[in-house]
């Protein structure tokens, strides 16, 4: 075997192994605005109907009844030494602002959401210092910032903008990869340290 297919494996190799059975919880997209609001939702199901709706359509930014609801749930199940299981919560560190209608601009989350959203910072907090949520960088906005960008500027995305639902369509049946960060090799290194930065910068 060569030395760079031992280094390739030697993770596997030196692992840290366990007898008993493991469950890992990890969960993407916290803090992630999609739909601001309810109406957000009707404009999407009078333009497509329900039966276009994907899964990522109805998903929205968690609340504080939430993650109340969530941390309860998880601390009354705890192991022999008293601690609860742990989440990965891998969060999403920019969001579209939607008091910019002139260019597309971003809220960091240590800056908090849009008006019109309940800001959950503090529970974050709160599950992150009673050891119930452990946050790791997901990624800047989730999207293609360059076709995002491109699109802002559309007569389409003016009415979805005012809509409070921008990336609305990329959530529809059938238009999944439409403006889809994972799909793309364009923002490999656009905003990752700008992303690093305001990570550290809420969680430290």
């Amino acid at each position: 075997m060569s030395k760079l297919r031992i280094l390739r494996y030697l993770p596997h190799y030196l692992r840290k192994k366990f007898d008993q059975k493991i469950i890992v919880i990890e969960s993407d997209d916290w803090g992630l605005e999609r739909g601001l609001e309810n109406s957000s939702i009707e404009f999407l199901r009078k333009k497509f109907g329900d039966g276009k709706f994907s899964r990522w359509t109805l998903d929205a930014l968690e609340t504080k009844e939430d993650l109340q609801m969530l941390f309860e749930l998880i601390e009354s199940y705890k192991n022999k030494s008293l601690h609860p299981p742990v989440i990965t919560a891998n969060f999403i560190t920019h969001n579209v602002d939607y008091s910019s209608d002139k260019e597309l601009k971003f809220i960091p989350l240590s800056k908090g959401f849009n008006r019109s959203t309940e800001d959950v910072r503090s529970i974050y907090k709160t599950g992150i210092e009673k050891r119930i949520i452990y946050p790791q960088l997901h990624g800047y906005s989730h999207y293609n910032l360059s076709e995002l960008n491109k699109y802002f500027y559309t007569e389409e995305a003016k009415e979805f903008y005012a809509n409070g639902f921008l990336t609305g369509r990329s959530t529809i049946k059938g238009n999944m990869k439409f403006l889809q960060g994972e799909m793309s090799d364009e923002n490999m290194d656009l905003k990752i340290e700008e992303s690093c930065d305001e990570f550290y910068r809420m969680f430290g």
